[in-house]
């Protein structure tokens, strides 16, 4: 497990080593932004990675299961507003799992499991190197995230 708690503003924190494995659950409680669009977390680059995001105000899960363009992306059916707690799950079968707050569940469907662990950083608040998508208008996050946590089996 990685716990994270990070308050207001500062940019994002890069952690060297590569913490989840393959199959992962994933759980922030408290992520609160003023921003739209923003990169919450972000573990890998173009071969293999995943991360969450806002996009237009709605919690984004994604993972990319190999080169190229193509990942798999599930959206919340709401925008946020103030504090969220969000809760996103890549399971065995390759189904991803994102709830936030007391929103319905969205499922979708990940090409596979990810080939291979991650080789790029994992980041808090931005995604550095070669990002797993192609963001558009992303910057670092600003706000507070809570309580984060990555549970791996």
């Amino acid at each position: 497990d990685v716990d994270v708690d990070r308050r207001n503003g500062a940019r994002g924190k890069r952690m060297k080593r590569h913490p989840p494995a393959i199959e992962q659950h994933k759980r922030i409680a408290g992520a609160e932004t003023a921003q739209r669009d923003v990169i919450v977390l972000a573990h890998g680059g173009q071969a293999a990675g995943y991360a969450l995001h806002l996009k237009a105000g709605r919690v984004a899960f994604l993972v990319r299961t190999g080169a190229g363009d193509s990942f798999a992306e599930i959206l919340s059916p709401a925008e946020i507003n103030g504090p969220a707690r969000i809760t996103a799950t890549l399971a065995a079968d390759a189904t991803l799992r994102l709830t936030v707050n007391d929103q319905p569940v969205v499922t979708g469907k990940a090409a596979s499991l990810l080939p291979q662990q991650p080789v790029e950083d994992f980041c808090l608040g931005h995604d550095s190197g070669r990002s797993v998508a192609a963001y558009s208008g992303m910057k670092p996050f600003k706000g507070t995230i809570t309580q984060l946590k990555i549970n791996t089996p």
